[in-house]
């Protein structure tokens, strides 16, 4: 039995190159799994700041709870603020205060999948 020719058998049939495209899928996976942990250490890194900025809303809080605890969660959202978070929840007593603050994250990317992080803390004494 004779093989017939046929023109476009040739290209299918000759491996060489294959290496190169290879390569780039290669690179193209290196490159994006890059990406993802940048932008999982930019999350991890916007989440320390926010869980620092509750620590010391609640430290500011419990500063003022000897002026009473309107004075105490108000001075803890000014401090909030100022570290570019929003006060979310104060809840405070005769000796601690307790706040929740918000921050949303930094990155449009990061945004679409995570919108805001939230961080807790209490203080007093």
């Amino acid at each position: 039995m004779s093989r017939r020719w046929k023109p476009w058998q040739r290209a299918f049939d000759d491996e060489q190159g294959s290496v190169a495209i290879l390569a780039i899928c290669v690179i193209l996976a290196l490159l994006s799994l890059t990406g993802m942990f940048a932008m999982l250490g930019q999350a991890f890194i916007q989440q320390r700041a926010t869980e620092s900025a509750a620590d010391l809303a609640a430290v500011a809080g419990a500063q003022m709870l000897i002026e009473g605890e309107q004075e105490a969660c108000a001075n803890a959202r000014m401090v909030a603020q100022l570290n570019g978070t929003e006060l979310v929840d104060c809840t405070s007593n005769v000796s601690s205060v307790l706040v929740v603050v918000r921050q949303k994250m930094r990155s449009e990317r990061l945004r679409a999948v995570i919108p805001a992080v939230t961080a807790t803390s209490r203080a007093g004494y």
